[in-house]
């Protein structure tokens, strides 16, 4: 499943390898990473780096990662024209810890020997051990501790930073390997992180190979009926098309990378972007909801509990920290996403339909409502969206809809068509439960809203209007 070579000057963001707790991006030099779970790693800024910087230097120079490739368990980055030197880098994450191992292979790709003083350095302060350093000031309230594995030739500090050095003799086609493990954790806990550090580096190669192991385990999990880590499993796809198969698998690449296992609203849970802490979007969370009720349906379930008591006028999405706890405000508009409504409710019908719980319709959610109440709420809730002039609901501003789209605002025909699919699908399920009044008047009052979406297609153009609050067909 790994990805091939790309030059590091096609890339815009890096390469990052999950844990099924965290997620680690590398820098655009061979040692370097981002891994800060409190922010968005992506800014790129010192405050949300999470571990400082572990600069490799080459007879006092530095180097880029010219190229970089991917695998689901490791990133790759190389440089090969160092001076004569070619350099690759292997990252991984230990399963589920806060644990980083780095290991660098230095080749000699010349005719001749070389004599190369090879350096690793990181900001902070040696530790009591004379070996590895600890940074408390680059993530507040956290320790970082970064232990060499081979042992230097020389230790020294300077300006607030801690240098190892080794001398290598490379022969012509020869290599010097160099590896380090870090960890962080609270700062009160730092005389622990710094164990840890020290066990993994005295365990690195073990530790190496089971980050791959354990991702090959996940994997195997997850296609295997009746597997012991997930409640159900992905189904194999049968196919000679090369291309077809490769699209498929990588999707579910995609979904295992996400998943996270330290959470209390279910120990199975997915995150839909990886750099933010337990928040999970409807929205993109429901893209993946046949998938998702397949391979993890009691986690699933634990998590529409969660979502189908969020008020869907306000916010985007559930922290998988927070077991209880809803916005029970009357909001006049919409004041979060404008898709809440949809994807909630399809995220909710895609389990039913795939796992075939019906039980789940009469359980009682923390609100009160049972799950069918608050299906059928939320498929009607437009109702009272509706502006004077047309029978269609008002979603908001950009802010609240596709927030690169200024014109697609208001009542925009793809919302107000969800209303009649959402009515449709909530009279199935009362048919379901053999409430045939109110399936009756569901599928009437779709079938009444129907004209008045189709009325914002513009025939022969094959588009759409959206009818802004003012009037204005747009």
């Amino acid at each position: 499943m790994a990805g091939g070579w790309i030059p590091f000057s096609n890339v815009v963001n890096p390469s990052t390898i999950h844990n099924f707790h965290d997620m680690l991006m590398v820098d655009r030099d061979l040692t370097s990473f981002f891994c800060n779970p409190e922010a968005w790693a992506w800014s790129w800024s010192g405050q949300t780096r999470g571990y400082p910087p572990v600069t490799l230097t080459i007879d006092g120079h530095s180097y880029p990662a010219i190229d970089c490739r991917w695998y689901p368990y490791r990133v790759l980055r190389r440089n090969r024209n160092c001076n004569g030197l070619v350099v690759e880098s292997d990252i991984r994450m230990i399963n589920e810890q806060r644990a980083i191992l780095v290991r660098v292979r230095i080749s000699n790709s010349g005719p001749a020997q070389r004599k190369v003083d090879l350096a690793l350095s990181t900001p902070g302060r040696l530790r009591a051990d004379g070996v590895s350093a600890v940074n408390i000031t680059q993530r507040k309230g956290f320790a970082t501790v970064v232990c060499p594995v081979q042992r230097p030739g020389t230790v020294t500090t300077d300006r607030g930073a801690v240098l190892w050095h080794w001398t290598a003799n490379l022969a012509p086609g020869a290599e010097q390997v160099l590896e380090f493990a870090a960890g962080d954790g609270r700062e009160p806990d730092a005389a622990k992180v710094a164990d840890n550090v020290a066990r993994w580096a005295r365990e690195f190669a073990v530790q190496f190979d089971a980050c791959k192991h354990d991702w090959q385990q996940r994997w195997a999990d997850a296609f295997t009926p009746g597997n012991t880590h997930f409640s159900g499993n992905l189904p194999v796809l049968v196919t000679d098309n090369a291309a077809l198969a490769r699209n498929y698998y990588m999707g579910a690449i995609t979904m295992l990378m996400l998943e996270r296992t330290q959470f209390p609203v279910h120990p199975r849970s997915f995150v839909v972007q990886g750099e933010r802490d337990g928040n999970q979007y409807y929205w993109d969370g429901s893209m993946q909801a046949t998938a998702w009720a397949l391979l993890e349906p009691k986690g699933m379930k634990a998590c529409l509990r969660r979502w189908l008591v969020q008020n869907v006028r306000s916010g985007a999405n559930i922290n998988l920290h927070d077991t209880r706890g809803f916005d029970a405000a009357r909001h006049d508009t919409i004041t979060g996403y404008a898709f809440n409504a949809c994807t909630i409710f399809r995220a909710a019908y895609d389990y039913l339909r795939i796992s075939g719980d019906r039980a789940f319709l009469d359980e009682k959610l923390e609100n009160g409502k049972t799950v069918l109440e608050r299906m059928d709420e939320i498929a009607t809730d437009w109702k009272t969206l509706v502006l004077p002039g047309s029978p269609l609901a008002n979603y908001g501003e950009n802010d609240n809809l596709l927030e690169c789209a200024p014109a697609y605002i208001h009542r925009v025909p793809s919302v107000n068509a969800q209303n009649v699919l959402l009515m449709r699908e909530a009279a199935a399920l009362h048919e379901l439960k053999g409430n045939a009044a109110r399936a009756k008047e569901l599928w009437e009052d779709a079938a009444k809203f129907v004209p008045a979406v189709l009325d914002l297609y513009k025939s022969g153009d094959g588009v759409w209007y959206g009818l802004h609050k003012d009037g204005r067909r747009v």
